[in-house]
């Protein structure tokens, strides 16, 4: 039976060792609410995007933390969520036709998560400065109540 130390914070630990410094986005870190919001849409028109969040490009958001809750929000409302040029990088085509929810982190592939943004977004590499996250309405026009949380640390 062999004993298993996880890349981020565990492998400091291994063979007992005395603990190495690590990141605090990993260990004893602080994650903060870095938005909570909501907004009211009235026929919101496909291709509206929503502003969820600005911050530096190596924050790190926290995975179980980062969600969308939604009214419905009419038959055939579906939403994206990323980037300006990639409004689909986190997830696409969620469909927001009936009340309900969606992470943040939908589409991200698990060997991505608490890693910075910019990397969780596919960018090939920091492009520094701050990264907006858009939530784009797709399908249909949108009318209802949206709200979000999102948790993470910036760096």
């Amino acid at each position: 039976m062999a004993k298993l130390f996880g890349t981020l914070v565990g492998a400091a630990y291994a063979g007992g060792a005395v603990a190495k410094a690590t990141s605090s986005a990993h260990e004893r870190g602080t994650d903060h609410i870095l938005r909570r919001d909501r907004i009211e849409l009235t026929a919101a028109p496909v291709n509206d995007q929503v502003s969820l969040l600005v911050v530096p490009s190596n924050t790190v958001l926290d995975p179980l933390e980062c969600a969308v809750h939604y009214d419905a929000l009419g038959a055939s409302v579906t939403l994206n969520a990323g980037i300006a040029g990639s409004d689909a990088a986190l997830f696409s085509a969620h469909a927001a036709s009936s009340a309900g929810n969606v992470s943040l982190f939908k589409s991200v592939d698990i060997a991505n998560w608490f890693k910075p943004l910019w990397q969780v977004l596919g960018l090939a590499a920091d492009p520094g400065g701050n990264i907006e996250l858009l939530l784009t309405i797709k399908g249909a026009a949108a009318t209802g109540t949206v709200v979000w949380s999102l948790k993470g640390q910036s760096r």
